[in-house]
């Protein structure tokens, strides 16, 4: 309201510089605050510096989501959540609302040949549950592929889990998290520099889909090529 809050009065040091504090008053409305700096009393602002001013209200609760166990294609995945405060007191009888999205992914060594079968993302699942006396809340779902997509192409889908859990006295907080699921449930994906004289050179992981690197056995066959007569 173009009202002054508090005024400031000091010397700038060798370096020109000068600092001070001030406080918002509590009773002052959020919004838009000007710091103005005068030469000196009567003199037009030397500077001026705006900054936003927001209501703060400090959380109660948080919201974790967790996957239980693992699933593929076709099998039942289950999301756990809670809903506890900051000192892990359970917040029970929480309103909880969720959506589950499914969106296919290639991998890049995939995209330029097949991203015309790509599906458009579609929201299979929304649903609305209360957390329980331990603020938990449990989520299931069958990880179905989308109909429309190729399936000899063994693609890989993502199902995003959307949640918001509203409190009893009306707070709000949201999460999220995403399962994989596939065909196939790991990969094995390697790094080759521009050059190799020895199979040490060959730098391999082998991850879950979630990119987790897993442990066990990998198979690299190493075949020669039939050099050509002619490049052309």
């Amino acid at each position: 309201n173009f009202n002054v809050i508090d005024t400031l009065y000091g010397v700038t040091d060798g370096y020109g510089s000068l600092s001070g504090r001030f406080v918002i008053p509590s009773h002052a409305l959020p919004g838009w605050f000007s710091l103005m700096a005068y030469p000196s009393i009567g003199h037009k602002a030397m500077c001026r510096k705006s900054f936003n001013v927001e209501a703060y209200k400090q959380p109660k609760f948080t919201v974790t989501l967790n996957q239980q166990g693992s699933g593929g294609l076709g099998d039942t995945l289950v999301v756990e959540g809670l809903a506890a405060s900051y000192t892990q007191v359970p917040v029970g009888g929480a309103k909880v609302v969720y959506s589950i999205t499914r969106s296919q992914i290639l991998p890049w060594w995939r995209r330029w040949k097949d991203a015309k079968t790509l599906v458009e993302p579609q929201t299979i699942a929304s649903d609305s549950l209360a957390t329980d006396a331990e603020g938990l809340f449990r989520i299931a779902f069958l990880a179905e592929p989308d109909s429309n997509a190729d399936l000899s192409s063994k693609p890989i889908f993502s199902y995003d889990v959307q949640v918001d859990v509203t409190d009893i006295n009306g707070e709000t907080h949201s999460q999220s998290l995403r399962l994989l699921a596939g065909n196939e449930d790991s990969y094995i994906s390697l790094s080759l520099p521009g050059q190799v004289t020895e199979l040490g050179q060959v730098a391999y992981t082998y991850c879950n889909l979630g990119n987790t690197p897993l442990k066990g056995y990998v198979n690299l066959p190493v075949e020669r090529l039939r050099q050509p007569q002619s490049p052309w």
